[in-house]
């Protein structure tokens, strides 16, 4: 009789390493959320290392309140993922939502019944889709990306383009109130997240709905044969997801304060996003609500984690997307062949249908490493790698530091970019010649977002900045954090476009009225004192660009004949821009004349707007533009504008930066605005404009355009 032999140390050690790990993997796998608490718990740590501010009570509870829309719009996409459907339309449906209930308590309708009539835009927005992927069997993809776009011309066709504010206090407290337990103050919309959570998960989790809307991604058809109503489903599933929607983006504008047509656009990749990362798998079948709350609380994290350690805002959406590429691709993984490698070093290859179920969970635990190691390697960068661009990153130990946020209102706009340079040399220049280190910290929405903007201004405000240098994208959604900066000892001063009901110090700018005057007195000039106009404006309810458009309209009064017939909207997008000059042209052949408020279509090539450019050389129409960038005064030498009211954009910065340094440091105080000129520009002295440009040499003045 043979014995079996005893296993030696070695043997033993690896036995109980391969036990352990395979606990490890085995926990994972039957509690998947675990991966996500592990995620938050890394962040954390990693970025509280180089900012200790991170762990305080105004950072955690600004997280709170700003990842909760976001949550509870998540919830609702996550149980149509899980279908093994997709709703693109959620960021259309949660600034609808939000639009109508506004709209109503503009009207006059009480704050209750305001939110009723917005949830239930939401659910009926919901409803359509459902009907139409369970239906007439269209991909979700396609009919949830028709409906957005539906969504989204509604949303702007009701709005006439401009924002709803006065917002009664009723409402705004939803979002902007905290409820007292003990001495921790909780942010309301957190705790309406987690009441969310709570009942969407008990619906996934403790109903027959859930256990169908489970079933449906890999056995509809067993549930077919087994009587269930699947359209019923479905129709129910995107309902809910709608209805959720809406109630983030109730959330979101009691937050901020005011509904914009343009609210939540592009949320709709954030939503899916936290689903994703939370566990939902694209292919369906499988997620959970509690790692959709910790998917969305982890993306709000990784964000102000980032801003915090003062990473170049196009570094976040970077790494954004790597986390994305991560969690989309370790899913798809899981479900293909696996190889799996045993404690001694050995393969095999196991079919989808015969994997284990640790080895099937193995991407959680990879998951965590892969974005560990990203945030870590993102603040070794940080550590050991100078910003470019940045002459005032090396400090004298003997040196003070000032830290000023300077935020434009998109990062995609060129002007603001001659800004942020100026900023930066000016920063160099008092950190050279004064007893205080001077550092400027660029960060933004990459395009004009006005929730994103009050995220930023918060998350600046956790980093515990000297002082911040803004200009508004709305200026009634920037008084409750500017308000809120200047509270907790940090001045705050706004420039290009202000919150003049906010407690800025000052604001540095043009007199938006006077140059919306001057900018009709060239088209008058040009055109004479007739004819139909058309006005373009950037983002509706900023209030530089209403300025300049009630200066222009109030001083073509006198001119009776000549008629104002549309003003067009182009958010600020280039590409926006471009289409609705040409639609405009199209719709009035016989237009006169343009007033651009803003250069956003004259940035695209020559060519790009055909009909305009016709008119423009061979015509009788005339444009007048603001701005005074090479691209527009090469256009206004080559016969295509008439004139431009230009801005001092290097001033922008350059002059905020020493306004700034003048009053925190040197105690001076500003008048609540600061004229920073303008410049008016025609043929006759745009070759002077020009030169100035190529010797990037601003200092000397214009001749007379006239």
């Amino acid at each position: 009789m043979s014995e079996t032999p005893l296993p030696t140390k070695s043997e033993s050690k690896s036995s109980m390493i391969e036990i352990l790990l395979r606990s490890w993997r085995a926990t994972l796998g039957r509690y998947p959320s675990i991966v996500m608490l592990l995620l938050l718990f890394a962040v954390s740590i990693l970025s509280s290392f180089q900012q200790q501010t991170f762990f305080t009570s105004p950072n955690l509870l600004n997280i709170a309140r700003a990842f909760s829309w976001l949550a509870i719009a998540a919830f609702g996409e996550s149980m149509v993922i899980i279908t093994g459907g997709i709703d693109l339309s959620v960021g259309a449906v949660m600034g609808l939502a939000s639009l109508i209930s506004a709209l109503s308590m503009q009207i006059g309708l009480p704050v209750p019944l305001a939110i009723v009539a917005g949830l239930a835009t939401g659910g009926l927005a919901g409803w359509f889709n459902g009907v139409i992927v369970a239906h007439v069997k269209l991909p979700p993809f396609i009919v949830t990306l028709g409906t957005m776009s539906v969504v989204r011309g509604i949303t702007h066709g009701l709005s006439g383009g401009w924002s709803v504010t006065d917002l009664p206090p009723g409402f705004r407290l939803l979002g902007q109130n905290d409820l007292l337990l003990g001495p921790i103050p909780f942010p309301l919309p957190f705790i309406f997240a987690l009441g969310v959570a709570v009942l969407v998960s008990l619906l996934a989790n403790q109903t027959l709905l859930g256990r169908y809307i489970y079933a449906l991604a890999n056995s509809e058809q067993a549930l077919v044969i087994s009587g269930v109503n699947v359209t019923r489903v479905k129709v129910v599933t995107y309902t809910l997801c709608s209805l959720l929607a809406a109630a983030g983006g109730l959330l979101m504008t009691a937050r901020l304060g005011v509904a914009t047509p343009t609210a939540a656009t592009g949320y709709e990749l954030d939503i899916i996003v936290a689903a994703v990362i939370g566990g939902a798998s694209l292919f369906g079948g499988k997620g959970s609500i509690l790692g959709v709350l910790l998917g969305a609380a982890f993306i709000q994290v990784l964000r102000n984690g980032l801003v915090l350690l003062g990473f170049p805002t196009y570094w976040q959406e970077t790494a954004m997307g790597v986390m994305v590429l991560l969690a989309i691709s370790l899913d798809y993984w899981r479900r293909e062949k696996t190889p799996i490698w045993n404690w001694k070093g050995s393969r095999e290859t196991k079919e989808p249908g015969s994997r284990a179920p640790i080895q099937n969970r193995r991407g959680s635990l990879t998951f965590l490493i892969s974005a560990a190691l990203l945030l870590g390697a993102l603040i070794v960068w940080q550590v050991l790698v100078k910003l470019p661009n940045d002459p005032s990153s090396s400090e004298s130990p003997s040196q003070q530091t000032l830290t000023i946020a300077w935020i434009p209102k998109a990062r995609d706009n060129p002007v603001f970019e001659l800004g942020r340079q100026g900023a930066i040399q000016k920063a160099a220049e008092l950190s050279a010649n004064g007893p205080v280190q001077v550092k400027v910290l660029y960060v933004g929405s990459v395009s004009s977002d006005t929730a994103e903007q009050v995220r930023v201004i918060e998350d600046i405000i956790a980093r515990q900045v000297d002082a911040i240098a803004i200009s508004c994208n709305d200026p009634v959604a920037c008084v409750d954090p500017i308000n809120k900066a200047v509270a907790v000892g940090i001045p705050v001063m706004t420039w290009d476009s202000d919150s003049p009901q906010s407690q800025r110090f000052t604001y540095l700018g043009i007199d938006n009225y006077q140059a919306g005057q001057a900018a009709a007195d060239l088209l008058v000039r040009a055109m004479g004192q007739q004819g139909q106009v058309a006005i373009l404006t950037g983002v509706p309810g900023a209030h530089n660009l209403d300025e300049r458009i009630r200066g222009f309209k109030d001083d073509i009064a006198p001119y009776p004949d000549i008629q104002v017939v549309a003003t067009v909207i182009s958010n600020d997008d280039i590409n926006l821009g471009v289409q609705v000059v040409e639609e405009t042209m199209q719709t009035h052949p016989d237009l006169d004349g343009w007033c651009f408020v803003g250069m956003w279509p004259l940035v695209a090539d020559r060519g790009s707007m055909p009909l305009w450019e016709e008119a423009a050389l061979h015509g009788n129409m005339k444009t007048v533009a603001f701005d005074t960038l090479p691209v527009e005064l090469k256009l206004l030498r080559d016969g295509y504008l008439s004139g431009l009211v230009g801005q001092k954009y290097w001033g922008w910065g350059y002059d905020t930066v020493q306004i700034v340094y003048d009053h925190v440091v040197d105690g001076k105080t500003y008048p609540p605005f600061i004229s920073s000129g303008m410049d008016i520009v025609t043929r006759n002295n745009v070759a002077t404009m020009l030169q100035a440009w190529e010797v990037n040499d601003f200092s000397q003045p214009l001749p007379d355009p006239y």
